[in-house]
């Protein structure tokens, strides 16, 4: 580490949101509440179910996209920046479970995941536990709902991140590696 004076120190990364990409997440997610709907009133006209499990299960499949309808609408236009990268690690404020501070030292793994479109930056932790302890019951909630759809409970979709893919991945990679210890090896 000392022998490269650009990784000694890590400045301060400020990501701000990226509102097309809110605005892209809002329709989409507000499309499928809308499909879900249609087609459980269209079941129902038709006779092509009983309301007792139409509705139980277009209200199970609507919700979440309801919910992160709300949340990308809600973010759209907030001032705050959505992540922030430093020596101590990096803070999601912009995630539906919106992490907080997960510090260098408690990732074990960082990787994209997701379809071209809508790549998402997924974050491994080495103990998982230790860190749902400082959050809210429903952020533990989503997170562990997040691993166990993407293997990693904080997951941020790229998408309304305001830098391009490889860039973020540079600062990251610079970020990581001027935070550990030199004596630590980089695999």
């Amino acid at each position: 580490m000392g022998s490269d004076p650009e990784l000694a120190h890590f400045s301060r990364v400020v990501i701000l949101r990226r509102e097309a990409g809110l605005i892209l997440i809002s329709i989409a997610s507000g499309l499928a509440v809308l499909l879900v709907v249609v087609l459980a009133w269209v079941a129902l006209a038709n006779n092509r179910g009983s309301a007792w499990l139409v509705i139980p299960v277009s209200l199970l499949i609507a919700l979440p996209f309801g919910f992160v309808c709300g949340w990308s609408i809600r973010h759209r236009s907030s001032e705050e920046p959505a992540m922030i990268l430093d020596d101590a690690g990096v803070f999601d404020n912009i995630s539906i479970a919106k992490a907080g501070r997960v510090r260098w030292s408690e990732i074990e793994r960082i990787w994209a995941s997701g379809p071209k479109w809508m790549p998402v930056l997924c974050i491994v932790l080495r103990d998982p536990r230790a860190f749902f302890e400082r959050q809210e019951e429903w952020k533990r909630w989503i997170m562990r709902l997040n691993g166990s759809f993407l293997g990693a409970p904080v997951v941020i979709p790229s998408i309304i991140l305001q830098i391009a893919d490889d860039d973020l991945w540079a600062r990251i990679s610079r970020a990581e590696i001027s935070s550990r210890p030199s004596n630590a090896t980089l695999i």
